[in-house]
């Protein structure tokens, strides 16, 4: 398998064991609590450089692309049975991967690059 990152903490998933303990950055894990309750933290935080390839996990299409967060776009692909939103992507992800809205992906294939 290729490296995508070389980020020193690119290998690094945050998650809650069954003991409560935490693994990793709390804050980045799926359902982390966000503005005091009010909303959580839907996603799981990958660790990339700026500029890093963004790859597709599987198959599909993408559906939309929006400005997302604090300068950062959200590419959303529709795969099989979900649609993954490959958050806070370059505003240049789909002009530089030569791909727009409808357009087929294949796993493995870069969508986008990391913003900073």
């Amino acid at each position: 398998m290729a490296t995508i990152s070389n980020h020193p903490r690119g290998k690094e998933v945050a998650y809650q064991k069954i003991d409560s303990k935490y693994v990793g950055n709390p804050s980045r894990r799926f359902l982390a609590n966000r503005d005091n309750g009010n909303r959580f933290h839907v996603a799981i935080d990958l660790y990339a450089n700026y500029k890093d390839p963004v790859i597709s996990c599987e198959n599909g299409e993408i559906v939309s692309f929006y400005h997302f967060y604090h300068g950062a776009w959200a590419l959303l692909v529709k795969h099989d049975d979900i649609v993954i939103n490959y958050g806070e992507v370059d505003a240049d992800s789909l002009k530089i991967s030569k791909l727009k809205i409808g357009d087929k992906v294949t796993a493995g294939q870069q969508i986008g690059i990391v913003e900073e």
